[in-house]
């Protein structure tokens, strides 16, 4: 029996039915601290010095398969298991090659933005990287290496973009690309892929893309036989390559696009000094995080408002739902030099927020435009005098129909109209 043969591995000091309390082998256990339980699917071990799971198998000489009771349902349903463990629903997996093509790791996004990073290996997931092994010295990217090294024999584009899902986006129309992951994981090593190669980097219409951009620019221009850089939404705030085809441009107006393009670099905006948002001490060293500050800029730079203890925070021509408070805390973070960050510090400036009473606003006065205004992604639609107004966050819409108005767009099939009756069946009212 697994559970039995799993107990043989620890010093067991009580155990009652199945249940077991144990000395811990990943630290130096005087307390029996280790409570190892027999589950429903597995063996599960819960130590109460907060010492890791891979770290107590690791200790005791075990492996996170050696601790499932049916490994032939666990292997063939790992998507099913990992969405059960994390109570959220997969919505990509994504699995990174190393520079010479052999498999790396699989990174899988899951509902709420989380991320998970692991090994699938027989149709199982392993949670976390090997011990020692930073995801980075893996030297991984997302893309074909195959396919990258004849697009350079064959003297064919190579889009380097920033994301799994616009490596999708561009493979789906045909092209080649690769991602290096976010903004932070870009590596100068990357450049030997795209030697001899004509490469475009398509960048997302921010600061960070913007700088990771010229980032790889620099690191690849040597080696290379072409580069640029393209932002292929600079009209849209944080756009990228997936936004531009999902508004409806087509395959003839990208190519048309990125054969007019000439710039090889783009400006960034003027670095911003963070020494305004931190306290100097006598001496004339940093000694701590100046919470108002940045508490102020923020406020002062971005439209945000309070509904319910939840921030809203405006971009895109709506104010969008920051449930969790992440957005509003990553704002908080950029400002902070790394070696103040700490989440005793961000929730400090978070908490000012949340009592400003300037920033409260009720739900009533939320979406602040008449009821035949419609917001789309390219502005306001009035539908009564139809016209097209520009967004502002005057109006406090908090609802966006995620689909720009195209007066000249062509009707075809009844979606529409099959929607129209569901969401309102009287004809006079619509």
């Amino acid at each position: 029996m697994i559970y039995e043969s799993n107990l043989q591995h620890f010093k067991i000091e009580k155990r009652y039915k199945d249940k077991a309390q144990c000395k811990c082998p990943a630290h130096n256990d005087k307390q029996a601290s280790l409570t190892i339980t027999k589950g429903n699917k597995c063996t599960l071990f819960t130590c109460h010095a907060g010492c890791k799971l891979q770290d107590i198998l690791s200790a005791a000489g075990l492996e996170q398969k050696d601790t499932f009771y049916d490994t032939d349902k666990q292997r063939t349903n790992w998507k099913a298991y990992i969405e059960a463990r994390e109570q959220k629903k997969i919505e990509a997996v994504y699995n990174y090659v190393s520079c010479n093509g052999t498999y790396a790791f699989t990174k899988i996004r899951l509902e709420g933005k989380k991320i998970l990073y692991g090994i699938l290996a027989d149709e199982r997931f392993t949670y976390g990287l090997p011990r020692n092994t930073p995801r980075k010295s893996l030297k991984a990217i997302y893309g074909n290496i195959k396919t990258i090294n004849n697009a350079v024999n064959e003297d064919k584009h190579i889009f380097i973009v920033e994301g799994e899902k616009d490596v999708d986006r561009m493979v789906k129309q045909g092209y080649i690309a690769f991602t290096y992951g976010g903004v932070n994981d870009w590596q100068s090593d990357f450049a030997e892929l795209v030697k001899g190669a004509n490469v475009i980097i398509l960048a997302d219409n921010d600061e960070p893309g913007i700088r990771v951009a010229n980032t790889i620019l620099n690191d690849i221009q040597a080696v290379v036989k072409n580069v640029k850089i393209i932002i292929p939404m600079p009209e849209i705030p944080k756009a990228d390559i997936t936004d531009y085809f999902e508004a409806g441009h087509t395959k003839d107006e990208f190519e048309k696009m990125i054969n007019t393009v000439k710039e090889e670099r783009i400006e960034e905006a003027e670095r911003l000094d963070l020494m305004q948002f931190h306290l100097k001490a006598d001496n004339g060293k940093i000694s701590g995080v100046y919470h108002n500050a940045i508490f102020e800029y923020i406020k002062n730079k971005y439209h945000i408002f309070i509904c319910g203890g939840t921030p809203y925070i405006y971009d895109s021509g709506y104010y969008k739902v920051d449930v969790s408070g992440a957005r509003l805390k990553s704002l908080i973070r950029e400002l902070i030099y790394p070696q103040f960050i700490k989440s005793t510090t961000i929730n400090h400036i978070y908490a000012l927020f949340m009592q400003d009473i300037e920033l409260e606003a009720d739900f009533d006065r939320l979406n602040n435009y008449p009821s035949y205004w419609i917001c789309f992604k390219n502005g306001m639609y009035d539908a009564k005098n139809q016209k097209l107004l520009p967004h502002s966050p005057e109006y406090k819409a908090i609802n966006q129909i995620p689909h720009r108005y195209e007066p000249s767009a062509k009707y075809e099939g009844i979606r529409t109209e099959n929607y129209l009756n569901f969401i309102c069946e009287e004809q006079d009212s619509r």
